[in-house]
């Protein structure tokens, strides 16, 4: 169910879809690659949404299991050490039960921000975006702000509570309307093995920064860039890519 993107029953939205996005995504450390060799670690998470996160045992039990039958194209196996909800540890290797995880909230704000000055957007992992059904290259401020709008409605509609929240008057206009200031960006590619294809393939995206000028005396995006920030924009969200991270210059 998890896994699968399952609909839920009574969805909205997507309703002649088979498959929906899933209500997890996956949090790996960006630009860090290890090789499967003894007594290397590496952490990642999963960040589960809505009512999946009643199942997070099963999460921990699919990982352990996952590792067991091992990795890549090698299949090297490894041991799960410890699972951290962010703030206490909930599960050890050899431990019979997982303890309970906390529970976080994301709240879109459904009034005006403060007008900034300046935003500058960092993309940690990279970031696939497609516009026309070509790669964007370099992402201008309001198709980030489209990304990041379209993916909260989406995953509230089908796993939150509270109603689609609405997105305030004139903020995509300004986010459109944002002038390029500078840009640092590379090309980043990531190579995985697909078990279900039987070979490797790279997944490639942009990482790095731009920084924009926002337009005078507009409320500022800072609300919808931070839900961008937990749940990721642009293909391949799910599995890690597209994370941002973001700053902005205060007016």
């Amino acid at each position: 169910m998890i896994f699968e993107g399952v609909p839920p029953p009574g969805r909205k939205v997507m309703r002649k879809y088979p498959r929906v996005p899933q209500p997890f995504l996956l949090i790996v450390p960006p630009g860090v690659r290890l090789p499967l060799q003894s007594g290397n670690r590496f952490g990642f998470g999963v960040r589960l949404f809505g009512p999946a996160l009643s199942m997070y045992p099963y999460v921990v039990q699919a990982v352990v299991h996952m590792l067991e039958r091992g990795l890549g194209r090698e299949r090297a196996q490894l041991d799960l050490l410890e699972v951290s909800d962010g703030s206490k540890v909930v599960f050890r290797a050899g431990a019979r039960t997982v303890k309970p995880v906390s529970r976080c909230w994301l709240a879109v704000p459904r009034l005006p921000e403060a007008p900034v000055r300046a935003v500058e957007v960092s993309f940690e992992t990279p970031l696939r975006m497609q516009l026309s059904g070509r790669m964007v290259t370099q992402p201008a401020l309001g198709a980030i702000l489209r990304a990041a709008v379209r993916r909260v409605r989406l995953l509230v509609s089908l796993y939150g509570r509270g109603g689609v929240p609405p997105v305030p008057g004139g903020l995509l206009d300004a986010a459109a309307a944002a002038e390029v200031l500078h840009v640092e960006l590379s090309r980043h590619g990531v190579k995985r093995f697909s078990g279900r294809q039987g070979r490797s393939m790279v997944m490639d995206g942009i990482v790095g920064r731009i920084r924009y000028r926002w337009p005078e005396g507009v409320p500022g995006p800072q609300g919808w860039l931070e839900a961008a920030s937990v749940l990721h924009i642009g293909k391949g969200a799910t599995f890690g890519f597209g994370r941002i991270s973001y700053r902005v210059e205060e007016a």
